[in-house]
């Protein structure tokens, strides 16, 4: 599935998010409550009154392209095929027989789900999908990822049908989906694009803010930021300090839930101090692993990089697209410089697409070059550190 479209941020925004020195002290998310804020009682109002939105009674048999922004910026396209459910006798049929399948199965493969529908005389409808079964890459999960959704739909005419999701991702971790959106149009040819497609009703005015979370700040540090975590302890794994400069894909396992891979550009600097002694350290960017070449990085950093080649990397509030999903958290890297590329442990907290403490998580940088194709299972963990197997999400 393509990732969002990438919004254009002013200078100031770019600026926080990347740490870098910034115009005044206010941050993306500062400028993102304050819309909430103001907007907060005609959002309400519009949502309250959303939920009993009625459509119109039209003929929906045939085939349809789903595309949903569920909670958490989770992009999921489906393919619905609706039939006269046996002794139908309406017309249009409003007793429906369904079949699921995720948009890019193909045709002759066996739907996920098969179940029933019924269509109100106002031309709305529930669509149960239990369970189904999205695979493994919607969040490059090492299982399938298991959901049970619930679509709240309405029909807008006899090519177009909408509405609100509920329900939870079940496995391989606890997501709850309610606020989360769809739409689907007729593609009774096959001809219809996934992303061409809005993934909420014209104008609603409840789409969900592709995970940005409700919740309060993170926990201040002293200086009113985010407060770091302890450092992850790696004296088990050998270390030597070298030139790390290169391109590397960063390959982690969030607690052994979820794999994610980041694009890193590191380049290493050495100079002698006063004292004699060689002191390095890394200037790094960071973008998603399906950014082109030559694209602005998400974030940057610099850290310094101790005698044994042992480095932190520290990423306050952190945020990026990575495989359609917004990543939020405050996340600190602990490495160790190997003979062929470095590794390490993951804490920290992430906010976004689901609340989960990173301590216990790995990950493991190898060169790459940008543009290629990922390697196939790439290590993420250091040699001899198995990544957790399965943690229960917080």
């Amino acid at each position: 599935m393509r990732a969002l479209p990438r919004r254009s941020l002013p200078l100031c925004a770019l600026a926080a998010l990347t740490a870098l020195a910034g115009c005044d002290d206010r941050t993306p998310r500062d400028d993102y409550d304050d819309f909430r804020d103001r907007t907060a009682a005609a959002r309400e109002s519009a949502c309250t009154a959303g939920g009993g939105q009625s459509g119109v009674l039209a003929d929906v048999e045939g085939r349809w392209l789903l595309n949903a922004l569920l909670k958490g910026g989770i992009r999921v396209g489906l393919r619905i095929v609706f039939e006269a459910a046996e002794g139908s006798t309406d017309t249009p049929a409003q007793d429906l027989d369904a079949r699921i399948w995720l948009h890019d199965q193909p045709l002759d493969a066996e739907p996920l789900v098969v179940t029933t529908t019924t269509v109100a005389d106002d031309g709305t409808f529930e669509l149960v999908a239990d369970p189904l079964d999205l695979g493994t890459d919607v969040l490059e999960s090492e299982a399938s990822v298991i959901a049970v959704v619930t679509m709240l739909s309405r029909i807008l005419d006899g090519e177009r049908w909408c509405g609100d999701a509920t329900g939870s991702v079940t496995s391989p971790l606890t997501l709850a989906l309610d606020g989360s959106t769809f739409y689907a149009q007729r593609d009774d040819g096959g001809a219809l694009v996934l992303d061409e497609l809005p993934f909420e009703c014209p104008g609603d005015p409840c789409a969900p803010d592709a995970g940005v979370p409700d919740a309060g700040p993170p926990d201040a540090g002293v200086d009113g930021g985010p407060t770091r975590p302890e450092t992850p302890d790696l004296s088990d794994v050998p270390s030597a300090r070298r030139d790390l400069s290169g391109e590397y894909i960063l390959t982690a396992s969030l607690r052994g839930l979820v794999t994610a891979r980041l694009w890193l550009s590191v380049i290493y600097r050495e100079h002698v101090g006063d004292d004699g002694a060689v002191q390095a350290a890394l200037d790094g960017t960071l973008r998603a692993v399906t950014d082109p070449p030559g694209s602005p990085p998400a974030t940057t950093f610099f850290t310094p990089v101790d005698p044994e080649g042992r480095f932190e990397i520290w990423l306050p509030d952190f945020a990026l697209e990575i495989g359609g999903l917004d990543v939020q958290g405050d996340i600190l890297l602990a490495a160790a410089s190997l003979e062929d590329r470095f590794c390490g442990a993951v804490a920290g907290e992430a906010r976004s697409p689901i609340m989960l403490d990173l301590a216990g998580s790995t990950f493991s940088a190898m060169p790459w070059t940008p543009g290629t194709e990922p390697p196939m299972d790439p290590p993420n963990a250091c040699p001899g550190e198995d990544p957790p197997e399965d943690a229960p999400a917080e």
